[in-house]
This record gives C-alpha cells, structure tokens and sequence, in this order.
C-alpha cells in the first residue's frame, strides 16, 4: 500500500548510499560503495526494486518480494537467491564480457538466451536488453534491466 512504499522511501533516503542495510519484509539488505539509492517500489505492486547507482550506472538491483538480488562486484554480475530455508544465498557470478556475449547472440536470434543455470537457478537474455533470473522451485521468477558491470 501507500504507507508502506513512502515508509520504504524515507528509509531508503535516510540511509547512506556508501553502507548500509535495511530491512523489508522480514529480509535484510546490506550494500557498499554505491553513489545514491533509488526507490522503484511500485505501489501497484508489479515490479518491486530498489537500484543501486554508482558513477551514473545501474550497479545492482534489489527485487524485494522475492528477496533476490543482482549486483555488479568488479566486473561481474552476482546473483544472490534463497535457498530452501528461504535465506539470502550465493547463486552464481557471470563476467560481463559473457553477459555481452550473449546479448550479442540474443540480438541475432528470436529466442531468449541461456547464460547461466547452477543447481536450478537459471539466467537468460530477455528482448529490450533485460535479464531474468528463474528458479526451478518456482520461488522467484524476476526480470530486470541489464547492468553494466564493465570497468
């Protein structure tokens, strides 16, 4: 509702962009290093994140229903998911030169390109240069706008 997405906002902006955490949901969030955070709470409820920009980039990205996140650590993509006792877990990491790979072939195909899949998490291109992270145990199913995780 209302109420909560402006509590969210007047956290997120009394919170340091450098460190810091906040909770939501029941699930803590940490980061480090980042220029500014950004509310992208939606109240209808479709699309709910929150990104984290450095040097006008889009440097990671929080989905807060399903808990997952997608954040650039040097120039990789981490991918950080929950596990079966629905805690924050490590996925996997892609190198963005993968990721540029495979928004190459994606644009020479009509299909959705597979990047990475470990232990039934799965990361794929999506047309408009977006990515999706799906779990096989159906726990999150979350698209968002690629990151450039370049130098």
């Amino acid at each position: 509702d209302q109420g909560t997405r402006d509590s969210l906002t007047e956290r997120i902006t009394a919170s340091s962009p450098v460190r810091g955490s906040l909770e939501y949901n029941g699930q803590t969030f940490r980061w480090e290093g980042f220029e500014h955070l950004q509310n992208q709470v939606l109240v209808e409820g479709a699309h709910q994140s929150i990104s984290m920009v450095n040097n006008g980039k889009t440097r990671g990205v929080i989905n807060m229903p399903s808990k997952v996140s997608a954040v650039c650590a040097g120039e990789r993509l981490v991918l950080i998911g929950l596990d079966a006792e629905q805690r924050s877990a490590y996925l996997f990491a892609v190198e963005a030169v993968d990721l540029q790979a495979a928004f190459q072939q994606e644009a020479s195909e009509t299909e959705a390109i597979s990047i990475n899949s470990v232990d039934g998490q799965s990361l794929f291109t999506q047309p408009g240069g977006s990515l999706r992270l799906q779990d096989a145990a159906r726990r999150y199913d979350f698209t968002f706008d690629a990151l450039d995780c370049s130098a």
